[in-house]
């Protein structure tokens, strides 16, 4: 692209690099009048060397016209902006060097090259620095002396503003070069984007016809086997009507209703393609009206009224006709009600009503439903389009229905409005000419190619011409063959009927279900079987979910949700050793289900098996990513997913039991860790006692020979002076209290050993606060005491132990005191 780039610039470049040269081939001769006024004794010298100048400029424009030019227009570019900065510093060199002011023709140029050389930043770098390189040259060579506070002043000033423009310079050719190549990088994937949306859409219209070949195809390879399904079904429910078991005669009618479903949607599927390919048949008969849509509305009327939907025909005119294909009016009509039918809440009401108005005929479909929001009316005729097309929709459909409507109406030459509000209803127009027209069905959509046939009083007439049977040549082949032909005729005749009897019966099964779901409230659910797993099955599909249930209950306890939003409530009640549930719900979609699941403490283990219609890879990670244990795809094997399912819950339920031993364990542990340590504990006490009673022993030896001496001292109190007998006693009692305390300390910590021989007894508190102070009057000398305890105060205690106390907190408060420090003004601690 970089170079695609380069190529792209070349010729602007290139335009740039020439305008640059004409000015500088102008202005610098017209600098000789700067000349005249400030350096007339250079005048003429000046003069010849700005002519040089601009000669070689001219020259280097006239090679940049040339094919060389083109080719090697970056040097050329630098030369190009050398050449007056080499000229300009030869007269800074030959005037007054440091001191002339011609240096701002240097800054001049470089201001050139921002605005027309457009170089990259090493390319203007590198012309900054030869600026730079010039005029250091002409100024140390020149005649000025650099010497002296002068000198230097004018040096610096001039290096420094040609160093701030060529900085100027720089940024500006970077964020030009930068821009220009956004801009480029955008215009390259632009036309690289339109290449391949051009390809694309040349492949695509491609596929688009490969598509419409295929889907006639396998459409028509579908319904051959689909027919040989059906017919042997109905036949099974004919026969064993009042003979077969209920359940398997439930099975045989989903079996049935599922299999019209599907041939319904098949034949959809072909009338696109015929209206695409242009194959569409339109035969055109006369049909009574009121008897039409009556039979229509009295075939419908037992689906209607399971959903408790009413439903009547309105026809204003008893004998209005109308000239139409029957089959494609009927479709439309239909596809409508079926429409209204799926959208229409228990307790509202279809009409369907028909009236003339001039030449045509007004059809309306009116139901009471939930309606259809006004930002969407525009597109609900399009095909495969759904007002609600995510994963959590509550009503299914392929998008097929409302768009061969309005196909088919303007086929037959009508068309087709709505009008809805939300929450109030949805109102279907259908207006048709009473009298079908070639010109009013070739106008209404040109895009559709139609073969018409009209059937008159029993005779056949085709808008395209075709060879009559009644010719010469038919008479003659047919003479010779009728008898061996007519009961082949015969027989594929009736053979045509009756797959139009299928085909038609199809046609009254909707796309989707319309049966209301069952769900067995939690009370009837039977009693749950000692050995036999709690399964959460949820699906919005009646029939699928019957189906399910009928046959996993001989193994599971079954638990039914109709919606991912009541799915995650009973997960969350009831906790279910496993859940099976389709990806596409209302309310809530099975990886919403997953995630809601995974995030909750109670759920997060449960596991939880997805059914979906969908094999792409990005679903199935996706399902991986939200938690989903595993995934079916559908259709799926009754045995696979016995087995899935099997092997998921009893895993479940190894977990949990496992969790149980674990935390049965973990609780065990910690108990026989709080029992060890209660034991080591006690042998450390036990081995603190013993060795405590050891010392004690050995210590009270000698305190009883202390004790002994200080007794002796005492009695050599009489030998003394009288003058110093005083001293002395108070010396014997000082070191009699000291041994006092020392053997109360011994008998403190026998009673620690020992805790049942410790005494408790009332003691004053002003003896205690005395003791103490007295054993730490050594320690507290500097220190102001303030004793207030009164003299009647008592407390319950071991004296010995209550002193040590009190030592221990007077002897931290001492030492705290010592650690601080006071201002001269302060008296000191207290």
């Amino acid at each position: 692209m970089q170079r695609a780039q380069i190529e792209y610039e070349r010729p602007l470049i290139i335009q740039n690099y020439r305008v640059a040269c004409i000015l500088g081939i102008v202005f610098m001769p017209f600098g000789g009048l700067l000349d005249y006024f400030i350096y007339p004794e250079f005048l003429e010298f000046f003069f010849w060397l700005r002519i040089e100048c601009s000669i070689l400029l001219t020259i280097i424009w006239w090679v940049l016209g040339q094919p060389f030019g083109k080719k090697y227009f970056r040097p050329l570019g630098l030369i190009e902006v050398t050449l007056p900065i080499f000229f300009i510093s030869w007269m800074i060199y030959e005037t007054d060097g440091i001191r002339s002011d011609y240096y701002a023709g240097i800054n001049i140029v470089l201001v050139g090259i921002g605005f027309l050389m457009r170089w990259g930043l090493a390319d203007t770098t590198r012309m900054v620095f030869i600026s730079i390189l010039l005029y250091l040259a002409a100024c140390l060579l020149g005649p000025s002396p650099i010497e002296g506070e002068g000198g230097r002043k004018d040096l610096v000033n001039s290096i420094y503003f040609i160093t701030l423009t060529g900085i100027f310079s720089m940024t500006g050719n970077y964020l030009y070069n930068l821009n220009r190549t956004r801009e480029f990088a955008l215009r390259w994937e632009l036309d690289e984007n339109r290449r391949q949306l051009e390809a694309g859409n040349r492949k695509l219209k491609e596929l688009d016809r490969v598509k419409n070949r295929f889907f006639a195809n396998i459409s028509h390879e579908l319904r051959t086997p689909l027919t040989l399904l059906l017919t042997p079904l109905e036949s099974l429910l004919l026969k064993g009507q009042y003979s077969l078991p209920p359940d398997i005669k439930d099975t045989l009618s989903s079996m049935q209703a599922n299999g019209m479903r599907l041939l319904k949607l098949i034949n959809d599927l072909l009338d696109l393609v015929r209206l695409e390919s242009g194959q569409m048949n339109v035969t055109i008969k006369s049909l009574h009206l009121e008897s039409f849509i009556k039979g229509i509305v009295s075939s419908i009327r037992k689906t209607a009224e399971d959903r408790s939907i009413q439903i009547e025909a309105d026809i204003h005119e008893p004998e209005l006709s109308l000239h139409t294909d029957r089959e494609k009016l009927e479709k439309i009509i239909l596809n409508l009600v079926f429409n209204a039918l799926k959208f229409t809440s228990p307790g509202g009401m279809i009409r369907i009503s028909a009236r003339s108005k001039n030449e045509n005929v007004v059809i309306q479909i009116t139901d009471t439903g939930i309606g259809i929001p006004q930002e969407s009316l525009a597109f609900i005729f399009d095909r495969f389009w759904q007002v609600d097309s995510s994963s959590k929709r509550k009503h299914q459909g392929a998008g097929i229905g409302l768009a061969l409507v309005k196909e088919f109406v303007e086929v037959l030459g009508g068309r087709v409005e709505v009008e809805s509000q939300e929450n109030k209803g949805t109102i279907f127009t259908i207006k048709m000419p009473a009298r079908f027209s070639m010109e009013a069905s070739v106008a209404a959509d040109e895009s559709i190619p139609v073969k018409i046939t009209t059937e008159s009083s029993g005779q056949h007439r085709e808008s395209e011409g075709r060879r009559s049977k009644s010719s010469p040549e038919a008479l003659k082949t047919g003479s010779a063959t009728s008898g061996i032909s007519s009961d082949r005729e015969a027989k594929e005749e009736d053979g045509k009927e009756w797959l139009a009897k299928l085909y038609r019966r199809a046609e009254l099964f909707p796309a989707t279900s319309l049966e209301p779901i069952k769900i067995r409230s939690v009370t009837d659910l039977p009693r749950r079987q000692k050995n036999q797993p709690l399964l959460l099955i949820a699906d919005d599909e009646p029939d699928m979910l019957t189906f399910l249930r009928a046959q996993l209950e001989g193994h599971y306890e079954i638990l039914e949700a109709q919606d991912g939003q009541e799915a995650v409530q009973k997960a969350k009640q009831f906790l279910p050793d496993i859940i099976l549930t389709d990806m596409m719900m209302p309310e809530k979609d099975g990886l919403q289900i997953c995630q809601e699941l995974q995030a909750t403490t109670s759920t997060e283990n449960i596991p939880i098996v997805l059914l979906t219609a969908r094999v792409d890879e990005d679903i199935k990670l996706s399902a991986l990513k939200a938690g989903a244990s595993d995934f079916l795809t559908k259709p799926f094997s009754l045995a696979e997913i016995h087995v899935r399912l099997k092997n998921l819950s009893d895993t479940h339920l190894y977990q949990r039991t496992l969790k149980r031993q674990k935390k049965k364990l973990e609780s065990t542990l910690d108990e026989l860790k709080d029992t060890e340590t209660m034991l080591v504990q006690s042998e450390k006490m036990a081995s603190l006692g013993k060795m405590s009673a050891g010392i004690l022993h050995e210590i009270n030896n000698p305190l009883n020979f202390a004790k002994t001496g200080a007794y002796t001292l005492r009695e050599f109190v009489h030998q003394l002076p009288e003058d110093e007998r005083d001293e002395y006693q108070d010396i014997v009692k000082d070191v009699e209290e000291g041994i006092t305390r020392v053997s109360d300390i011994v008998q403190d910590l026998r009673g620690f050993s020992h805790p049942d021989s410790e005494h408790k007894f009332d003691t004053s508190l002003e003896k205690v606060v005395t003791k103490s102070l007295k054993l730490l009057s050594n320690e507290v000398k500097h220190v102001h005491l303030e004793n207030d305890v009164s003299s009647d105060l008592t407390i319950n205690g071991n004296e010995n132990q209550l002193i040590q106390v009190l030592v221990n907190i007077l002897q931290n408060a001492s030492d705290s005191l010592d650690s601080k420090t006071y201002d001269e003004k302060t008296e000191g601690p207290c």
